[in-house]
This record gives structure tokens, C-alpha cells and sequence, in this order.
């Protein structure tokens, strides 16, 4: 999985540059898109219309287990999520392979509030 938000867009770095403790970092309240790595879309058929293919489902679920925690708008291989709750959130995809089957992705991640450095004011 791959997260990230406008920071990360803006400024080709993770939140924390690596300095957090987890592996993925996202920011309450803003959108954040999480996409699945070439490595995984490589193997994937998301040909809707064909026999063995289908669009990926993405479900996620906060702190408290309930999946309004969040607001999604999917994209095939991504889904921009609004985190709503501080906490770990679970993140799933159902996805189905070129071989045929059907498989479920899942990661972890933390939702936090980030503060920012100001390095300059212009």
C-alpha cells in the first residue's frame, strides 16, 4: 500500500520522514489516497468485464472497529479516505488475481494529528 496526502504530494516526503514508529502515518482530517503498489497491480485483473476479473473493493474500519470512521471515494486500484478518529484504522482490499482467485490485502494505519515546521514565510 502506498499513502499519501497533499504534504507528501507537495513535497516527495513521507509525514515524519521516517521518524514515526509506523509504517504508515496519515493526517486527521485531510484526504488521503491510498493506492495499491505496481508490484500488486502487476498481478491483478481489474477487467470488471471479464469472467475471472473485478474492481477492487476497499473497506477500512477505525479504533473502535466500526467503519464510519471514515469517508471514501474509490477509484479501481485506490481510494482517497477522510480519517475521522484518532487510532490504528484497518485497511482491506478485495481484489481478484490473473490466476483466477480472489484475494484481501489488508494493512494498518495510524491516524494522528501532524504538525508542521515552518522553515519559511513568504
Amino acid at each position: 500500500f502506498r499513502m499519501e496526502g497533499d504534504y507528501e504530494k507537495a513535497s516527495g516526503k513521507p509525514i515524519g520522514e521516517g521518524f514515526y514508529k509506523f509504517p504508515h502515518v496519515v493526517q486527521m482530517h485531510k484526504a488521503t489516497t491510498i493506492s495499491l503498489e505496481e508490484k500488486v497491480t502487476s498481478v491483478l485483473n481489474l477487467d470488471s468485464t471479464h469472467e475471472s476479473g473485478c474492481t477492487p473493493t476497499w473497506t477500512v474500519s477505525g479504533p473502535d472497529g466500526n467503519g464510519g470512521t471514515a469517508s471514501m471515494d474509490v477509484q479501481s486500484n485506490s481510494a482517497v479516505v477522510m480519517f475521522k478518529q484518532l487510532g490504528w484504522h484497518q485497511l482491506k482490499v478485495s481484489v481478484c488475481t490473473l490466476a483466477g482467485t480472489t484475494e484481501t490485502l489488508s494493512t494498518a494505519a495510524m491516524s494522528r494529528y501532524v504538525r508542521r515546521e515552518l522553515r519559511s514565510l513568504s
